[in-house]
């Protein structure tokens, strides 16, 4: 059976990048003050994945207008994603979109938000890419879109924010990979697939379902390594942000059930109302319940 979520981490604290299946809404974990680590010290912090061997870290932050930072000279690569207000960094404008890549060492960078923000931040020790020794401002707008196929069978579309991003067999490069990932309105993936690594979304925008249930904005999944996850599907479309440490590899298998669950969620939902985060019990207004894996592991 599709393993199941402890219902410990659905909305009480972080998710733990190797422990089981994570899914919760980003917006119900508390707010809390940021410990004295680079940037963030000091200020609001939703905690929402840590390694607890290495400390890195995954947090939506919330800073006010007229504050003022500087990543710091530690080992720390801190990679920022704004949601929502702007930030000025060294003078050049961060706005809504925008990806700032902070490798550790790069002290003399200072940010100031020009206005209330809200951000997730992505802190990472010890990171080292080649060629990536630079602090680098992108705009997700400005990029174009990179389309290609995963394990030559799920159609993908994707904009990369952390660069290189490619290694010969799989998505990402040594260090992993940060994308913006793209669903177009009736995606259906109805297998289950696993990856030899950890890897997490967070959902910026439309929907999805899953077999831990439905996912709006906000919404937080975390996949261990070598855990089975999905079918998926999506009625209007998804966006989400995608994160792991190394490459994400892709191996698939048959799901009893799993094309008859992506198909009736299309197909019962209703284009009247918008979808609702919710855990399994979410299923019911749409007939259908979680589907079981053909065979064990």
């Amino acid at each position: 059976m599709i393993a199941q979520v402890e219902g410990s981490i659905l909305m009480t604290g972080h998710w733990k990048r190797d422990n089981n299946p994570g899914f919760f809404s980003v917006f119900d974990l508390p707010w809390r003050t940021a410990p004295e680590r680079d940037i963030v010290s000091g200020l609001d912090q939703r905690l929402i994945s840590e390694d607890a061997t290495t400390g890195a870290s995954t947090s939506m932050i919330r800073i006010p207008a007229g504050w003022r930072g500087s990543p710091g000279e530690s080992d720390i690569t801190a990679e920022l994603f704004v949601v929502e207000g702007s930030l000025s960094l060294d003078g050049r404008s961060l706005g809504v979109g925008s990806y700032a890549f902070l490798p550790h060492g790069k002290g003399a960078e200072r940010l100031v938000a020009c206005e209330d923000v809200q951000m997730y931040l992505f802190l990472t020790p010890g990171m080292e890419i080649s060629g990536q020794d630079d602090v680098r401002v992108m705009s997700f707008w400005d990029e174009p879109w990179q389309e290609g196929l995963l394990d030559r069978k799920l159609p993908q579309r994707w904009k990369s924010l952390r660069l290189p991003d490619f290694v010969e067999g799989a998505h990402g490069s040594a260090a992993g990979l940060l994308r913006v990932m793209q669903w177009q309105p009736g995606f259906i993936a109805p297998m289950e697939h696993l990856h030899s690594t950890w890897e997490e979304l967070i959902f910026l925008q439309g929907d999805w379902v899953a077999e831990r249930g439905i996912i709006v904005p906000g919404s937080f999944l975390g996949n261990p390594g070598e855990s089975w996850h999905a079918p998926v599907a999506t009625r209007d479309g998804a966006l989400a942000l995608v994160h792991s440490n190394r490459p994400l590899d892709l191996i698939q298998r048959h799901c009893e059930g799993g094309e008859e669950f992506c198909r009736t969620y299309l197909e019962r939902g209703s284009w009247l109302t918008l979808p609702q985060h919710g855990g399994e019990e979410a299923f019911a207004q749409y007939g259908i319940s979680s589907p079981a894996a053909a065979a064990t592991s």
